[in-house]
């Protein structure tokens, strides 16, 4: 019967979503109301939703997920017809430690709100990271937006990642229905993108410095060490033997101090990250305010 599949689709829909057993029975008396009332057929699961009062709507979608939609920013600085249009729409994802979501020329088909860990973007020379988006935010919508159909950046995940995706048309078509919503993502969309380029330029200019001079000090470092070898032209085999000796040694330990300073300035980047993700969530707070 028509009650039956309905009543078949709320369960699935409360077991997919993990919305709490006090809702689930709400849904099942507005769907039995509903029935009573219109007897109306079923079509997809999502008409379920749609059939709900607007209150209890909202109540679902901030309960889906585990109440995912309490810790994105987004939701919480928004109408309620928005997180209504969205929540239904989003599919749980997991990635690995280090899995890339996308990789730079990719076809942006969808955009993410990161319910756990985080998502670096990162040089595609070299995987160095330039700019971090946290739980509660929400990335890959620029590309979507602004109507790019490739991907201006790689994304990785850092630590176990979880996300609730959204599909391109899905997206627009929400967009469609919020006019001023729109305006704003497009223009959240616009200096995200000129931020991410200038960090992407920015740390590519520090690297290639921080390469000049390790190339400039370990040739120099060499040059004086082939000096000393080649002082004394005059001396016996088993001095050319020891002197050689001495000479790796301390090309060996030239070496080692350039990786020192690598490590370091790995170190001093991971500092960088950290605090532009300060300046964004404190950005972020501002604007909410």
């Amino acid at each position: 019967s028509i009650l039956a599949s309905k009543l078949a689709a709320v369960h699935e829909f409360a077991k997919e979503t993990g919305i709490s057993t006090e809702c689930k029975h709400k849904i099942r008396r507005c769907v039995k109301f509903n029935i009573n009332k219109t007897g109306s057929v079923f079509s997809e699961k999502h008409d379920l939703f749609r059939e709900l009062p607007k209150t209890l709507r909202y109540e679902i979608s901030m309960a889906m997920y585990s109440g995912a939609a309490k810790e994105i920013r987004l939701f919480n600085q928004s109408d309620q017809a928005l997180v209504i249009a969205f929540m239904p729409l989003l599919k749980p994802l997991k990635f690995n430690d280090n899995e890339f979501l996308w990789r730079e020329n990719n076809y942006s088909d969808e955009m993410h709100f990161i319910t756990r860990g985080r998502v670096n973007l990162v040089l595609p020379e070299n995987e160095v990271t330039y700019k971090s988006f946290l739980k509660g935010s929400y990335i890959g919508e620029i590309e979507i937006i602004l109507k790019l159909t490739s991907r201006i950046s790689d994304a990785q995940a850092c630590g176990n990642l979880e996300t609730l995706s959204i599909s391109r048309n899905n997206f627009l078509s929400v967009l469609n229905d919020f006019p001023e919503e729109t305006k704003e993502f497009r223009s959240i969309a616009i200096e995200r993108t000129r931020r991410i380029h200038e960090a992407k330029n920015q740390l590519r200019h520090i690297l290639q410095i921080d390469k000049e001079e390790k190339v400039s000090n370990l040739a120099g470092r060499e040059n004086v060490l082939k000096s000393k070898y080649y002082a004394n032209p005059f001396f016996s085999s088993e001095e050319s033997d020891e002197k050689l000796n001495i000479l790796e040694k301390e090309v060996s330990l030239a070496r080692e101090e350039i990786s020192q300073i690598s490590q370091k300035f790995s170190s001093f980047e991971s500092c960088l990250t950290e605090l532009f993700d300060k300046l964004d969530t404190l950005s972020q707070h501002l604007s909410a305010k």
